[in-house]
């Protein structure tokens, strides 16, 4: 049986449901754009439908080959930018000249709609409270760490931080050096940390030596390691593991 001390944790799929999320968010878009800068609330929430993918790819293409001489909050800038930008031109708006403040545009917006989204999947707060009472907790996310707070405000103050890449200065895209900055920022043995989570990047905190869990309803058919199907089954097997 393993000693595990140290639970880590991702957000969105784990924690929080992405599918009631999405259309949370692109409804707030609306709302928060349209007495702004005009249009109708569906043409804004479609935009933005058709424009973070194309957005979130830039980014992804910006952190690749992650090395720490580069700022990831700068590269979080560019991406907030984007969004700002593909949005305006999708509306047919003429988006600011420069990144600067596009970026504070959808900074802003962001700010505004975040606070008001919480889509715990049912049984969370629950196996956090058990949790909380027997292992050091944590997050182990790719949102950086204020927005986190926000997005699991109900569970958030049994966490001893929220790692998101920002604290660590490295995307969780860029696989085990991730978990490795995660460990060391958190000062703990991987080999005694359990981590949760429902991608295949669980893999790279496999390697660190850490115990992982793979949280999938429907996993990929190519994945061998433990699994289970909500994060909320956790409190039946974590002491047998």
């Amino acid at each position: 049986m393993a000693q595990i001390d140290y639970v880590f944790i991702d957000n969105g799929g784990v924690l929080t449901d992405n599918s009631a999320r999405s259309p949370l968010y692109r409804r707030l878009v609306g709302q928060y754009f349209v007495p702004r800068y005009g249009g109708r609330q569906d043409a804004w929430e479609q935009a933005n439908l058709d424009t973070f993918p194309k957005a979130w790819a830039r980014f992804l293409v910006r952190v690749d080959n992650w090395d720490d001489s580069r700022d990831l909050a700068a590269a979080e800038r560019l991406h907030s930018a984007d969004w700002t930008r593909f949005l305006f031109t999708t509306m047919g708006l003429t988006p600011p000249a420069n990144d600067e403040e596009c970026a504070l545009i959808g900074e802003a917006a962001d700010r505004w709609i975040n606070p008001q989204i919480v889509t715990l999947f049912p049984g969370v707060e629950e196996t956090v409270s058990f949790l909380a009472t027997r292992y050091r907790l944590f997050t182990a996310s790719d949102g950086f760490s204020t927005p986190l707070g926000e997005t699991l405000r109900p569970i958030a103050g049994a966490f001893e931080r929220l790692y998101g890449p920002d604290l660590v200065n490295v995307p969780k895209s860029a696989g085990r050096p991730y978990y490795d900055a995660v460990f060391a920022h958190a000062q703990v043995d991987p080999s005694r940390a359990l981590v949760l989570d429902d991608n295949l990047s669980i893999e790279s905190a496999h390697e660190t030596g850490a115990i992982t869990i793979y949280v999938k309803a429907e996993p990929d058919p190519g994945y061998r390691g433990r699994r289970i199907g909500s994060f909320a089954q956790l409190p039946q097997i974590i002491e047998a593991l």
